[in-house]
């Protein structure tokens, strides 16, 4: 009786419990190790996806996005008759600080166009589909577009950035175009972009406004060649930094390298004082000005008004090339632990 109960209870023959215990024990393993990989693939994907960075305080960003028949969030793109269609007049769609509620007040020219300009110097600017272009009017031409934010114009700096592409030259005594801030009371703008030069070529130019009276196009920096070559210009605003101390001082870089910061950019094209928002406490609309240029095709894409220049100048982070191999060797040692 003793000898049949020592042997039911021999470990070496009671362990059919281990036995269930280990497949279970294996599913577990297993999940986990699937779960780890899972993680790892996750991190390689992030690690080779371009990214927005270097953002700080944004005021008011138009990037100028486009779909048939439009939306919320973007203009209604009306191609093949842009002229007389598909004009941004009473079009408003929402983003950085536009809520929807205001719209564009040009009547004509300015149109939605379904190419978006980029712009790679150092790093890219962070772009998205979608440019107004203008075209085909001369005369003074203006457009704006009320903020639903407002920026006190006493504050110490304001950055500025935008997008311009030129088909053909501004060749003509006094033509002007550019793209800027206004005040909310629409009598003070600034704008920067193209005054007219030499023949097939143009000038930089920074225009201050007064009501709807014609841009100044103030010229400085070389002529540049016209052509379908994007350029970024980045202003930076001072208020009440002029020599006389109620003159703003203005900043200009255009074309500046995207991997350096403002410091690092220091061949900036010109510093240029004016009394730009005088009797204003505000900047609240962005507009476009444009006088003179006849027939000509001139795309703005990509406005952005901030705080710093990291503001207006984010950029998509590239992956360094040692990314995707560091991710594949811990993805392939995952495996290889589970063999």
């Amino acid at each position: 009786m003793l000898r049949r109960i020592c042997h039911k209870f021999h470990p070496m023959r009671n362990n059919n419990s281990h036995r269930n215990a280990r497949p279970e024990q294996e599913n577990v393993m297993n999940r986990f190790i699937l779960s780890t990989a899972l993680l790892a693939l996750v991190l390689i994907i992030a690690m080779i996806a371009p990214t927005a960075v270097n953002a700080d305080t944004l005021y008011a960003h138009d990037p100028f996005d486009v779909s048939d028949g439009g939306s919320a969030t973007t203009y209604d793109l009306n191609e093949p008759d842009p002229y007389n269609t598909g004009t941004i007049h009473q079009q408003g769609p929402m983003s950085v600080g536009f809520d929807g509620s205001t719209s564009w007040n040009s009547t004509s020219h300015y149109i939605t166009d379904a190419e978006g300009l980029t712009y790679t110097n150092g790093q890219s600017l962070a772009t998205s589909g979608g440019s107004v272009i203008f075209g085909n009017a001369g005369g003074t031409r203006k457009a704006a577009r009320d903020m639903t934010v407002s920026v006190d114009a006493n504050l110490d700096v304001v950055y500025l950035s935008g997008l311009m592409r030129y088909d053909d030259p501004v060749n003509g005594s006094g033509d002007y175009t550019g793209w800027g801030v206004s005040s909310s009371s629409g009598d003070r703008d600034l704008t920067f972009g193209a005054s007219d030069g030499p023949a097939d070529a143009m000038r930089y130019g920074l225009g201050v406004q007064s009501g709807t009276g014609n841009a100044p196009g103030t010229e400085f920096g070389d002529a540049f060649d016209a052509g379908p070559a994007i350029h970024l210009y980045v202003l930076k605003i001072e208020f009440n930094a002029g020599a006389n101390g109620t003159d703003e001082k203005i900043t200009v870089w255009v074309n500046p390298d995207l991997s350096l910061n403002e410091s690092g950019n220091t061949a900036a094209l010109s510093e240029y004082e004016a009394e730009a928002f005088a009797n204003s406490s505000d900047i609240s609309r962005f507009v476009f000005y444009s006088y003179g240029l006849g027939n000509l095709d001139i795309y703005y894409d990509e406005l952005r008004l901030g705080d710093t220049w990291a503001s207006v100048t984010p950029t998509l982070a590239v992956p360094t090339p040692a990314a995707l191999p560091a991710g594949l060797v811990l993805l392939a040692g995952i495996v290889a632990r589970r063999r």
